[in-house]
């Protein structure tokens, strides 16, 4: 698992997902800001940072948008580790929406990413 689980700002620890996904946005954005007044970056097309409007977010995902992108999956006799191509995907897509909508609202939710969704099987061409 490489999810983040605590992060140290001076002296405080943080351990809820959200808050440190917006101290990590927070970050990022004082690093640009500090460099643009610093005139380390210089661009003709430098535009004013939106820092009201998170830069990361994570919504979660509906079962139609799910079925939407697997109904849009190339067609493809490659098997995942599972064994599953897009082919079956596609042909037994109705009573796997839910449960995949489920497995990733939950991810975004806690930050971790399913193991067995990280393993690919390659093969030579």
């Amino acid at each position: 698992n490489h999810s983040i689980k605590e992060l140290k700002i001076n002296d405080n620890i943080i351990h809820d997902p959200g808050e440190i996904a917006q101290a990590l946005n927070t970050h990022f954005i004082d690093l640009v800001k500090n460099l643009m007044a610093t005139n380390c970056i210089v661009s003709q097309q430098a535009r004013p940072l939106d820092v009201t409007t998170p830069v990361l977010s994570l919504t979660e995902v509906s079962q139609s948008t799910v079925e939407r992108i697997i109904c849009n999956l190339k067609n493809s006799k490659a098997k995942d580790a599972f064994g599953i191509d897009t082919l079956f995907l596609k042909e037994h897509k109705q009573p796997l929406i839910m449960p995949i909508t489920n497995i990733i609202n939950k991810s975004l939710e806690e930050g971790i990413y399913p193991t067995q969704w990280k393993i690919s099987d390659l093969g030579q061409i």
